[in-house]
């Protein structure tokens, strides 16, 4: 297996997610003879590091005009949809 293949294994590794432990153990010995990967893997555990111990920002909730724009109330005075 190459790079691309075992990259996501990988990423759904650092989400806590497990994946067939045959691609498990795959990726762990494509780690011991792959720099790139391995420093991939630190650059990718700082960056989800940085992003889980960041403060969350507030944002106004927009439900309601989501909601609203993909299932708009008809107008009985505009009469029955046309068919």
């Amino acid at each position: 297996m190459d790079c691309d293949d075992i990259r996501p294994a990988l990423s759904a590794r650092l989400d806590s997610e497990t994946g067939p432990a045959e691609l498990e153990r795959l990726a762990d010995e494509h780690l011991e003879h792959c720099g790139a990967c391995a420093r991939w893997l630190d650059q990718a555990a700082a960056v989800t590091r940085r992003v889980r111990m960041s403060a969350a920002v507030a944002w106004p909730d927009v439900t309601e005009a989501v909601l609203a724009r993909l299932f708009p109330t008809p107008d009985p005075a505009a009469g029955p949809p046309p068919e």
